[in-house]
């Protein structure tokens, strides 16, 4: 079970998330966020996504995808670009390979109510040449969550400058177990907005909650 919503700061943004079947027992999930703003960052989020698309559905291989896309990143984006983003391939028993490429790093909330930060990988994309990718992999356990998210999130501020922060991202964390991934989603919306108290967005803000809801390996 997925849900997620992507909130551009103006008329179009530079985030963007997919969830990629590959054959009924496999899917890539993606999120990722392009520097800058505005038509020239959605540009190169759409060249991003069909890239990831066009790779995955081959060789869901994430090292091979994460180096490809930097790339690809490398000789085709403008100099002062570059990308963020957080790949993974879940199973139907619940395995979870993931590559964190410079991303906000993604929680794992268990059941259980822990939360788990996944942030190995490498560096972010499009900046560093024949950089290498490392892949980690978790077990999912039915009713667990995989809360994906871009900076938008986490830098958010209020009228005194404070940011929205990853301590108290994790604080809210804590509470979301045995949610729905739209109840999750509406949350962590409706918790940065409370926080930021109307000041106006001036970063793109995305969030992809995603909820394993598979058989329990033993």
């Amino acid at each position: 079970e997925a849900a997620g919503v992507s909130e551009p700061c103006g008329e179009i943004g530079g985030d963007f998330f997919d969830l990629i079947p590959i054959d009924a027992g496999l899917c890539t999930l993606i999120i990722a966020d392009v520097s800058g703003k505005g038509p020239p960052a959605a540009l190169q989020a759409a060249m991003v996504q069909g890239i990831v698309n066009a790779v995955t559905r081959t060789c869901p291989d994430l090292p091979s995808l994460m180096s490809t896309l930097n790339e690809c990143l490398l000789t085709r984006a403008a100099a002062d670009r570059f990308v963020t983003a957080f790949a993974s391939t879940l199973s139907s028993t619940g395995r979870l390979h993931y590559s964190n490429g410079g991303h906000t790093a993604p929680l794992w909330i268990q059941r259980d109510g822990d939360v788990v930060e996944l942030s190995q990988g490498g560096p972010l994309l499009g900046v560093f040449p024949r950089s290498a990718y490392l892949q980690a992999s978790v077990q999912l356990a039915p009713g667990d969550l995989l809360l994906m998210y871009t900076d938008g999130v986490t830098e958010a501020h209020d009228w005194q400058g404070n940011l929205f922060g990853t301590a108290r991202l994790l604080d809210w964390a804590r509470d979301q177990r045995g949610r729905l991934p739209d109840e999750v989603k509406d949350s962590l919306i409706a918790t940065v907005r409370n926080f930021c108290g109307g000041r106006r967005q001036d970063d793109d803000r995305s969030v992809l909650v995603v909820r394993y809801t598979g058989r329990e390996i033993r």
